[in-house]
């Protein structure tokens, strides 16, 4: 009788196929539940903030060409004075609170431990999730100031703008050009590693708060993607270096996740094993 239920112990649990995908489609749920609404909330309130203070920087610039009071300025130049690339870095910051903590507290916590999935499982959802909202925030801000450049040139005098200007303005503008790196490819790389390491370590802080530690990855990334990401054109030094550290982050979540799984896993059998032997 023990040796058969030591058998069973020893094999991994089976679940049936329909209740795994109804497991798995219920991490989706909950996250979509609990965090969807408020994170299109706070992408496009950034969004309209941006906005707003575009419009204030694009009409003092209208009333002093007006007057003839100095040159009409470069889009980049309003850009830089409205203050979006900072806005940008907020709402960054603001998302990355809002990813963290669903799963971290009681409510979210206790739902996620009633599906039938491994811990692992609903970091793995949870990073494709929020990995996704981070790449809603950076599609949302490339069509936001390209939308923004196109304003300028309707409204600019025609000297300050040319068929090439929206071209040139994404290569002068350090944070433009983040938003859309056009031929550079390793800008183009840099972005996806920030993105899929920002969900990542997102996902990995309330599951280090469940087992009752101190999450720091996504702090590290939040400050990597601030610092470099408004890197100049050509800085494929910087762009090497974020991808490391990006990397470093991802190697470092992932083994203590997967080694913290395993050795609860064990621990759990070898108690069972012991109340069986008693």
């Amino acid at each position: 009788m023990n040796q058969s239920i030591m058998d069973s112990i020893n094999k991994p649990s089976v679940v049936k196929r329909g209740d795994a995908a109804r497991a798995h489609w219920s991490i989706l749920y909950l996250l979509l539940r609990g965090t969807f609404a408020r994170v299109i909330v706070l992408i496009f309130a950034t969004a309209a903030v941006q906005v707003g203070l575009f419009y204030t920087v694009l009409q003092k610039e209208l009333e002093a060409a007006a007057a003839g009071v100095g040159a009409f300025a470069p889009p980049e130049t309003l850009i830089f004075r409205s203050g979006a690339a900072p806005i940008a870095g907020v709402g960054l910051i603001l998302l990355s609170i809002l990813l963290c903590s669903f799963g971290s507290g009681r409510t979210a916590g206790l739902a996620l431990g009633r599906l039938r999935v491994e811990e692992k499982t609903i970091f793995w959802w949870q990073s494709l999730y929020n990995t996704l909202c981070y790449a809603l925030l950076l599609v949302v801000q490339g069509v936001l100031m390209s939308a923004l450049l196109l304003w300028y040139a309707k409204e600019a005098p025609a000297y300050a703008w040319s068929e090439q200007t929206l071209f040139l303005t994404f290569y002068r503008s350090g944070y433009l050009h983040g938003l859309l790196p056009l031929e550079e490819i390793s800008r183009h790389l840099r972005n996806a590693l920030l993105i899929l390491s920002l969900g990542m370590c997102a996902a990995g802080y309330p599951y280090r708060r469940r087992k009752g530690h101190i999450p720091l990855n996504i702090v590290a990334m939040v400050a990597i993607t601030l610092v470099g990401f408004c890197a100049s054109l050509g800085s494929l030094a910087g762009d090497i270096i974020v991808m490391m550290l990006c990397c470093a982050n991802v190697v470092e979540l992932v083994t203590y996740i997967y080694r913290k799984e395993d050795a609860e896993n064990a621990e759990s059998n070898e108690r069972v094993k012991r109340d069986i032997d008693a």
